[in-house]
């Protein structure tokens, strides 16, 4: 039986709020000051597994496991939710997940809803994007949200939009908000956010 402790409810509450997570993810918010975090991360997901707490499938996009609560549907588009992921974890790791707080899906202004809404204690509020279709992105309906200021005179939240693609900002939009775009290895962003 696996020992509900700490660590084993993190990683249960951030599977819930993404929907997913991989391997890499819980080995770099829960195993990385272990000699072997990357094994003990294996083998906890395997025993939660075993235990029923969670499913397991092989990504079609990189051919490593991903995981969900078993007392849940799989998400419809993993590949999305590990690249957000991907992008807290990096922002985890700079600012400390204690400084990190995250609204996937986020629905609290009318109009849009980005990926995630992610505000860094003290540094930083950001929408994300994360773009992996040949369709175009819609940045245009950041505009009239921009406009009517929902977080104080003149703040608004910068827009990261991470894809695999090139991602093409009209003026419209670069005047109306700060759009920050990276690949999905999120090089630049390390250095920018």
């Amino acid at each position: 039986m696996v020992l509900k402790n700490p660590r084993v409810q993190r990683i249960l509450d951030l599977i819930d709020l993404f929907g997913v997570a991989g391997i890499t993810h819980i080995h770099k918010l829960e195993y990385s000051k272990s000699k072997y975090g990357l094994q003990d991360a294996r083998r906890k997901m395997l025993d939660l597994c075993k235990e029923g707490a969670l499913k397991r499938k092989r990504s079609d996009y990189n051919g490593k496991y991903y995981y969900w609560l078993a007392s849940q549907k799989p998400f419809g588009q993993p590949q999305h939710r590990l690249v957000l992921l991907d992008f807290y974890v990096m922002l985890c790791r700079k600012y400390g997940r204690g400084n990190i707080e995250i609204h996937v899906e986020y629905t609290g202004i009318p109009g849009i809803r980005p990926d995630a809404y992610i505000k860094i204690r003290n540094v930083k509020m950001l929408f994300v994007e994360i773009h992996l279709s040949n369709n175009d992105i819609n940045l245009e309906k950041y505009i009239p949200a921009a406009k009517k200021e929902p977080f104080g005179e003149g703040i608004f939240p910068y827009i990261v939009v991470i894809s695999d693609r090139k991602v093409t900002v009209s003026r419209e939009v670069n005047e109306a908000v700060t759009v920050i775009t990276d690949g999905l290895k999120m090089s630049k962003l390390e250095g920018i956010i």
